[in-house]
């Protein structure tokens, strides 16, 4: 279980009830243009203070690095690191101690009471082929045992390397640059928890049903987050969760991006200038960030890199655009 706990963050963007809902961290190498837009973007106040807000994929393949060059220079104009929770923490003994208690499952909530035998006995035969042992999961909610499931398939698919969330908190280890959170680790267990609470039967039967789309639906995904195209995010990430799972995306996605909203503004009222990694999926849409901060009165703009030049000798040309829209340059 120490390779399973030490990697739950992957599955933070993965919110749907089926396995494309369970996966917002993807990837694919894409060739790029001399200029290049990707999911990273600066947001300005009326002073004129600036705050890059980046969406991010929460797991790689090696392959996959090096991350659009947009990201490192935003890095690198950035006085401090803001992640969705400290990751600190999630890799210590009590961060696991915490996992583990947060997802044991109570008497009403454990697979036997939730779930049918049929749907139960594929859950189980699913984990096994992936060389884990029934005995050591049945005691665990049934989220965690999908999350367990997600990972693993991931895994064989080569999907090992740390995300761009995980990258850039190592990098600012090394560099001692600050590192702050937009919410406790326990706050994130919690909401994972939550998982296809009161819809189990449905949750692991759509997840069992889809895993084998994992790598198609996340080779797509990280090829639209690398351009910054917003449409093709929305498309995948978002429209079914509202449409069909209208409770989980107010719960995890419309909830959590109003509580980041008001932290985000913070930001503006303190020197320096910071860099915000936080799941692609919290950017989209009407109730996304970028909507919620135009909508405050800032100013957000894609960042277009132009490759030729240093971002720092500051020749980065923008455009603005609805959050509905592809970042791309005129």
């Amino acid at each position: 279980m120490n390779s399973v706990v030490a990697r739950w963050r992957v599955s933070r963007e993965f919110i749907r009830l089926n396995a494309r809902l369970l996966m917002v961290a993807l990837l694919v190498l894409l060739t790029l243009p001399a200029r290049a837009g990707t999911s990273l973007w600066q947001v300005r106040d009326d002073q004129q203070n600036v705050v890059y807000l980046g969406g991010t994929i929460h797991v790689l393949r090696a392959a996959d690095y090096p991350l659009p060059a947009a990201f490192e220079a935003a890095y690198q104009r950035s006085d401090a690191l803001v992640l969705e929770t400290d990751l600190d923490v999630a890799a210590t003994p009590e961060g696991q101690q915490l996992l583990a208690r947060l997802m044991t499952a109570s008497e009403s909530e454990r697979v036997e009471q939730v779930l049918s035998v049929r749907t139960r006995l594929r859950l189980k035969q699913m984990l096994e082929g992936y060389g884990t042992r029934w005995s050591d999961l049945k005691s665990y909610k049934v989220s965690m045992l999908v999350i367990i499931l997600n990972v693993a398939e991931m895994r064989r698919l080569g999907m090992t390397a740390e995300g761009v969330d995980a990258h850039f908190h190592a990098q600012a280890q090394r560099d001692n640059k600050p590192v702050m959170s937009l919410e406790t680790f326990e706050q994130q267990v919690t909401f994972l928890s939550h998982l296809g609470q009161g819809n189990e039967e449905d949750f692991v039967t759509m997840s069992l049903q889809e895993l084998d789309q994992t790598d198609a639906v996340m080779r797509e995904m990280v090829a639209s987050w690398r351009i910054g195209d917003v449409a093709a995010l929305r498309r995948s990430l978002l429209e079914e969760m509202q449409r069909d799972y209208p409770a989980m995306y107010q719960q995890l996605l419309v909830a959590r991006n109003q509580q980041w909203l008001l932290q985000l503004e913070t930001l503006f009222q303190k020197p320096g200038t910071e860099l915000v990694l936080v799941g692609v999926a919290h950017m989209l849409g009407e109730q996304g960030l970028l909507t919620l901060l135009r909508q405050q009165g800032y100013q957000v703009e894609p960042v277009v890199l132009d490759t030729t030049h240093s971002f720092n000798t500051g020749r980065v040309n923008t455009r603005q655009v609805d959050a509905g829209q592809v970042a791309s340059e005129p």
